[in-house]
């Protein structure tokens, strides 16, 4: 069974090729698939469904899971750089002067200040 949820299934694939090479050391690379019944939830039933349809080739399924995971998560890697990039482009236009100032604004004082009600 393998559960929902996309940490969950990144993880699972882990788990996956960690079987996969276990089998390899053992010699067993050329068995059919260890698990008679495959099934999951959610992002669980993504991994479960393309390991189900190499269950004649566990570890070729298990690989080609792993290679499309991979590229998946380089994939948003690569955006997320992009745009950190973006950002920091964009930051190195306010002079550092314009930065501190906002800085020493939007910093909580507490000299003065009143206790908050912790709900209203």
């Amino acid at each position: 069974m393998l559960g929902g949820g996309g940490a969950r299934a990144a993880y699972q694939v882990g788990v996956l090729e960690a079987i996969a090479d276990i089998r390899k050391a053992a010699g067993a690379q050329n068995q059919s698939n260890a698990f008679p019944i495959i099934t999951g939830t959610s992002a669980g039933a993504i991994n479960a469904a393309a390991l189900a349809c190499g269950a004649d080739d566990f570890d070729g399924a298990v690989r080609r899971i792993v290679d499309t995971m991979s590229s998946i998560f380089l994939d948003s890697l690569a955006v997320d750089i992009e745009r950190m990039r973006r950002i920091n482009q964009t930051m190195s236009l306010v002079p550092p002067e314009a930065r501190s100032a906002r800085r020493r604004k939007s910093a909580p004082s507490s000299a003065g200040a009143k206790a908050q009600p912790a709900y209203r």
